[in-house]
């Protein structure tokens, strides 16, 4: 059980040191497309020997990713497989998970811009019959920083989706798992990371607008940011060509593709996507192109440290993880994890998703491994640093 209550927590602050990247020899570097040449020299060929040394040393069994600068494309490519038999694609869709929680506090931003509602708000106001509503306002839940418990690692949850991974988990047996139980602490006082929040504030967001969270979602983020291969999707549908995702937690390896991902977030947010559109996202998210400079810095402010005394910082946000000045978000689900990040300093956007192989180690999210090693190379300077945090 441990594996779930693990797997569902953003895993942004896991990175795993790698041993020295493998880069092209001289020869190869200096072949320079007009792409690398506008990229100050970075590599297409060094970025997928990167990806491709990680994902050997990870036994994964498929590594998707992409590399902009500038917003342009320095190299989108597939390693692997999806199917035996049958090599990964950049066409292919997967499960995107918590990349969706930036675009609920976006929302939340974009209706305090408009006027219609303020950060310290409290929740009582939208939903007051949640218990400890009074005491919570939306800017707590937008930064995790509620007190109300995780419903995702509630050991009834996982006995439940380890015995039926394809059945449907209402937003009303979440709420029972998320906030029955007393406070952790007085709310704005603290961090943990809870899925509870983003579901309770893609309620609120449904309450102030008196619209589906999923019209919200594609009006106000999808459609803008021109979103085509990205669709919300409660139940185990995914659009063709899919990328299939394996997992181990229940002590085989098997097919996780279609498990249902309806306990994993706030009905209506829950989204598929490809790795083009996902770069669309890491850019969006990390220049705030949907919001006013006043609420992106509002979004990208470190409200909470999330690493131990002796760690290289890091940091939470409203939605968004913040390490070394990138802004990071990561999923990590039955049978993918991926990573978006940004760094606005300069330019440089990554986004990665992986599936496991039958040897890969449990409980941790291999994108992860593929960004931090990618960032080492793509900014020397700057690079991602943080190897732990919440769980």
């Amino acid at each position: 059980m441990k594996r779930i209550l693990a797997r569902a927590v953003p895993a942004v602050l896991a990175f795993g040191l790698l041993s020295a990247a493998v880069v092209p020899a001289a020869s190869q570097a200096s072949q320079a497309s007009p792409a690398s040449q506008r990229a100050g020299g970075r590599q297409p060929a060094a970025v997928i020997a990167i990806s491709r040394q990680v994902k050997r040393q990870d036994d994964l069994h498929a590594v998707v990713l992409g590399v902009w600068i500038d917003g342009r494309p320095l190299v989108v490519s597939a390693l692997g497989q999806s199917l035996s038999g049958q090599p990964a694609t950049t066409a292919m869709h997967f499960r995107v998970g918590s990349v969706a929680i930036p675009f609920l506090t976006t929302l939340l931003l974009q209706l305090a811009q408009e006027g219609r509602v303020s950060l310290n708000d409290p929740l009582s106001r939208w939903l007051p019959a949640i218990p400890n509503a009074g005491q919570v306002t939306l800017g707590d839940l937008a930064g995790s920083r509620s007190g109300y418990s995780d419903y995702v690692t509630n050991p009834a949850l996982t006995k439940r989706l380890y015995a039926n991974p394809f059945q449907y988990f209402s937003t009303a047996y979440q709420l029972s798992l998320g906030v029955t139980k007393p406070l952790h602490y007085p709310p704005g006082t603290s961090f943990n990371y809870a899925h509870t929040n983003f579901v309770l504030l893609g309620l609120a967001l449904e309450k102030i607008t008196g619209r589906p969270l999923a019209s919200l979602i594609r009006n106000r983020i999808f459609r803008p940011l021109g979103l085509r291969n990205t669709f919300l999707a409660d139940g185990p549908y995914l659009t063709p060509p899919v990328l299939e995702g394996y997992d181990s937690e229940r002590g085989v390896y098997e097919d996780a593709t279609y498990w249902n991902p309806s306990w994993s977030l706030a009905h209506g947010a829950i989204m598929t996507s490809d790795i083009s559109d996902l770069g669309r996202i890491a850019i969006a998210v990390g220049t705030g192109r949907l919001l006013s400079r006043p609420s992106y810095r509002q979004m990208t402010a470190p409200r909470s440290l999330l690493t131990r005394p002796g760690q290289p910082k890091a940091y939470y946000g409203l939605g968004v993880f913040l390490d070394n000045s990138w802004i990071i978000q990561n999923p990590l689900l039955p049978g993918y994890s991926g990573t978006i990040a940004y760094l606005p300093s300069a330019r440089v956007a990554i986004a990665v998703e992986t599936t496991p192989g039958k040897r890969s180690a449990i409980n941790t999210n291999f994108s992860t491994d593929v960004v931090q090693a990618l960032s080492r190379y793509l900014v020397p300077n700057q690079p991602i640093r943080t190897s732990a945090g919440p769980r």
